[in-house]
């Protein structure tokens, strides 16, 4: 009986961390510099706010723009690239990625300026079909407060497209037109797909 309601306090945790999701955004790995995938700790991490930068004078993220961006999705290697595109450290601690269904926490890594993390794809679900990729800043995955980048291919009307609309990261409709093709990012502010080329 305890085991039963130990569980079932598990799965109110998980749902109610997703920000009141239907129950297919129940999907959650958490994410180690390794990129292992294992079953999400109860307790959520606790929320990381990430100050807006400003553009230092050989370049990077403009004022209110998040540091952080999509560079690349690669998939016949299997890997999403994030780059820090500000002048100064951006510390991954708290921060997400989602392909609705799927999320991954990201390790709790500090990247220098200019600095890279390759994860890999398959860690939630990304194919060359069609997808989305979206950066949070902590686990709340319909906030658009929460969400700093976001990507979509494919198709219109990814999962969590209309949160991204929300934030001001993409355009209702738009999609990169890959054909199949991986995705690289064309500068420090990708928002919409005229920001993407393929390859």
């Amino acid at each position: 009986m305890r085991r039963v309601l130990a569980l079932t306090a598990v799965f109110l945790l998980v749902v109610a961390a997703c920000g009141g999701d239907d129950d297919a955004d129940t999907t959650v790995a958490t994410t180690t510099a390794a990129d292992t995938t294992t079953p999400a700790d109860t307790t959520a991490p606790p929320a990381t706010t990430v100050s807006p930068t400003t553009t230092d004078a050989a370049g990077g993220a403009a004022e209110g723009e998040a540091a952080i961006v999509i560079d690349a999705i690669d998939f016949a290697n299997d890997r999403i690239v994030l780059r820090n595109a500000g002048g100064e450290a951006y510390d991954l601690t708290g921060h997400w990625i989602c392909n609705r269904p799927n999320y991954a926490e990201l390790p709790a890594e500090t990247l220098e300026p200019g600095g890279t993390i390759e994860l890999a794809a398959s860690l939630v679900g990304l194919g060359p079909d069609g997808g989305e990729l979206g950066v949070y800043t902590a686990r709340a995955f319909d906030d658009p407060a929460a969400m700093v980048r976001y990507v979509a291919w494919g198709a219109a009307g990814q999962g969590r497209q209309g949160t991204a609309v929300e934030a001001g990261l993409w355009s209702e409709g738009d999609f990169v037109d890959n054909a199949g093709a991986g995705l690289v990012s064309a500068g420090d502010n990708p928002v919409g797909s005229d920001d993407w080329s393929i390859g």
